[in-house]
């Protein structure tokens, strides 16, 4: 069996979460690094949300109910 080659850029974009109807950055706008566990190339950046922003996200969703 042929597994089909995957080409994958990495292109930049801008890192928000929806929170409470707005678009906001992580508390310390850390990012994490993803990397293909085939390859090791870097696949992207992601936002490391951490527990304040998750918090903030429940406050906002309890806030609407």
């Amino acid at each position: 069996m042929v597994l089909p080659t995957i080409t994958m850029e990495m292109k930049t974009i801008h890192m928000k979460m929806l929170i409470d109807g707005e678009w906001v950055v992580s508390n310390d706008n850390e990012k994490l690094k993803k990397y293909n566990p085939v390859d090791g190339k870097l696949l992207g950046l992601f936002l490391a949300v951490k527990k304040v922003d998750i918090d903030r996200a429940v406050d906002a969703a309890d806030r609407m109910f």
